[in-house]
């Protein structure tokens, strides 16, 4: 659970207590408004909670990013060993002459695979004739926007307003 609907609880009295302060001629000072919510309301212990929360969870998230990345070194250790198995298993019947064993955890058969295409690492797709070439067609939104921005039309496209977001700095 978050601690946000605690803030929301107090947000609704501090929200009144700011209202009312703008109506007595206070609009401008934000400072007293500030001070008037956290003397008289739970409101900034209750941002102060929220703070406390987000820097808890961010600190989860980092641990959990590091476990991600150490079992997904171990899986990859397990997936390689599965494919060293694999190949001794190959071998095996290859050198045994063996294009089937049966048993009880499994049957195995080898059988011819498909052929594929060898690419060198230096192959230029640019020196393919065309019809073995595809493009790919994609919109540079970094243009629109600057376009856009300029005051340039794109049909079918508008600008958003941008919206707010909210800057959190810890010191």
């Amino acid at each position: 659970m978050t601690a946000a609907p605690y803030l929301d609880r107090h947000t609704i009295t501090a929200k009144g207590l700011a209202d009312a302060l703008r109506e007595r001629g206070f609009a401008d000072d934000e400072d007293l408004i500030a001070d008037a919510i956290e003397g008289e309301t739970d409101a900034m212990e209750a941002v102060s909670r929220l703070l406390r929360w987000m820097a808890e969870k961010q600190s989860h998230a980092a641990i959990l990013g590091d476990l991600v990345s150490n079992y997904g070194a171990r899986k990859k250790r397990y997936e390689e060993a599965v494919k060293s198995a694999r190949g001794a298993l190959a071998r095996f019947m290859d050198e045994t002459g063996l294009t089937k064993i049966e048993r009880p955890e499994a049957t195995l058969s080898m059988r011819q695979g498909s052929p594929s295409v060898i690419y060198p690492a230096d192959l230029d797709p640019e020196t393919l004739p065309e019809k073995f070439r595809r493009w790919t067609c994609e919109a540079d939104k970094a243009a629109i926007k600057d376009a856009m921005l300029a005051g340039e039309d794109v049909p079918g496209l508008t600008l958003s307003n941008g919206g707010t977001s909210l800057a959190v700095r810890v010191k």
